[in-house]
């Protein structure tokens, strides 16, 4: 069932961005802009440019003709803006749903609990293939619970797994760990 909403949602993600780039085609074509002027950026700029364009030419426009075909694009642009940030939107909430379902099966667990069953709700629920809880005490990083989804899709995780099992690693000889930022 999950997988069958996540593929309908793809599928309806793809029709928006097929009709956005129809749309800023059509709107670049009326104004006489070159694809290369538009920002190579998101889907979300091109179309934010194309619908400033079309509103400087609606305010400075005189013949009622143009200024029709004008605004269809700048309506149709608006419409595309709107879908592809209700999109956004579906996609910040399903996460932010995710993350409560997630923490929802870790309450009330005691710490020592948690360090087990934490990376196991991580790979189920996130499609992790490999989670690890650590700790660090003093200057040292100690793993404290690796969980592999599946050992057998992934073959370089039971060495992975041995050498983190018992490992004390001093974190003088990780830099990118001890970074701090301000």
């Amino acid at each position: 069932m999950v997988q069958r909403a996540a593929t309908a949602a793809g599928a309806e993600c793809s029709t928006v961005i097929e009709g956005a780039e129809a749309a800023v085609a059509a709107a670049a074509d009326h104004l006489g802009v070159s694809p290369a002027d538009l920002p190579a950026t998101r889907w979300r700029c091109r179309l934010d440019d194309l619908r400033q364009r079309l509103e400087q030419r609606l305010a400075s426009e005189g013949s009622r003709d143009n200024s029709a075909a004008t605004s269809r694009l700048l309506i149709v642009i608006l419409r595309y803006q709107c879908e592809l940030l209700d999109h956004e939107l579906s996609r910040r909430l399903k996460c932010l749903t995710e993350i409560r379902d997630a923490l929802e099966h870790l309450r009330g667990l005691s710490p020592r609990e948690m360090i087990y069953a934490a990376p196991v709700v991580l790979s189920r629920e996130f499609g992790f293939a490999r989670t690890m809880i650590s700790a660090v005490r003093g200057s040292v990083w100690l793993p404290q619970h690796l969980h592999i989804e599946d050992e057998g899709a992934d073959p370089p995780s039971r060495p992975f797994h041995e050498f983190v099992a018992h490992a004390h690693i001093q974190l003088a000889d990780a830099p990118l760990e001890t970074e701090t930022h301000p």
